[in-house]
């Protein structure tokens, strides 16, 4: 059976069901189920044969809510609600933020300089994982695998050193 024929609206719906657990608003899914089709389509033509669809489709849609909640974007007010109010942030929270973000690019400073720039380019600048590979002459599994470890790295830093408040 061609995996064409596999990857139907239905299949990435009820996938993204069981990934997900129906956590999240519903606005976002014809837009995830459409993007997760269209890579499992170019991913299975430059493949060619998929022993396992299932699982196939499961990483590629759990990439793409990955890749989406990953993103920044606007704050989309049609979706919020207008009885939530936004927190006052105290003079104490705004210190404790300003301390820990200063401890988090401490912490960037003690890795390398690949690993950083990795990081740097994802994180300040707003680049994708193709846009960074490409830059830095890597593949973008190699990007992911640098930001997965570095992110590791980083936490377990964070962890060794506590983060001192006032």
């Amino acid at each position: 059976m061609p995996h064409e024929d596999i990857f139907t609206p239905q299949f990435a719906r009820r996938a993204m069901r069981f990934i997900c657990g129906r956590k999240g608003l519903p606005a976002y899914d014809e837009d995830l189920i459409q993007e997760a089709l269209l890579r499992a389509l170019s991913a299975s033509r430059r493949v060619g044969y998929i022993q396992y669809p299932s699982a196939f489709f499961g990483k590629i849609m759990r990439d793409v809510l990955a890749d989406f909640w990953r993103k920044k974007r606007p704050l989309e007010v049609e979706l919020r609600p207008e009885w939530i109010a936004t927190p006052e942030i105290t003079i104490e929270e705004n210190l404790d933020r300003k301390k820990t973000l200063d401890q988090i690019h401490r912490a960037i400073q003690c890795l390398d300089e690949r690993d950083r720039t990795v990081l740097e380019l994802f994180y300040f600048e707003d680049c994708s994982i193709r846009d960074i590979a490409h830059s830095l002459g890597m593949s973008e599994s190699a990007t992911k695998m640098v930001l997965m470890r570095n992110r590791r790295r980083l936490a377990s830093i964070l962890q060794a050193v506590p983060l001192q408040r006032s």
